[in-house]
């Protein structure tokens, strides 16, 4: 950790971005086949990374990784990234009695992967 970003502080934002300021409609609509979806999972997407921005400390002068957390978020949210990796990596895992709670665990694990790798960009 360094003394302008931390990595609890942006796991705090991750965590505020999809879960309290997510609404529904984002929810709903970021995967829908139009512009709406590409709006609302941009809109979320764009509200998540500063989340983690904020919540972090992240540097100005690191506004890449910025750019990376919500391109990678853009592109695992909009195209449901966990279940395809579920279909491949663990099918029975995605039906009930694990589902919903497995793919929202696996989605997660990726975002915070994600976080992880924009830490290891800024920390030495």
């Amino acid at each position: 950790m360094t003394d302008s970003f931390s990595l609890a502080g942006a796991i705090i934002g991750h965590l505020v971005g999809d879960f309290l300021v997510q609404s529904d409609a984002m929810a709903r609509d970021k995967q829908k086949p139009s512009w709406k979806g590409h709006t609302a999972c941009l809109l979320h997407s764009a509200i998540w990374a500063s989340s983690v921005w904020v919540f972090s400390g992240f540097p100005a002068e690191h506004w890449g990784c910025v750019l990376f957390l919500l391109a990678c978020h853009y592109v695992q949210d909009r195209h449901a990234l966990a279940k395809s990796w579920m279909r491949v990596m663990s099918p029975g895992f995605m039906d009930i009695p694990f589902a919903p709670w497995s793919v929202i665990v696996v989605d997660n694990t990726w975002h915070l992967v994600q976080i992880w790798l924009a830490w290891k960009w800024i920390t030495p």
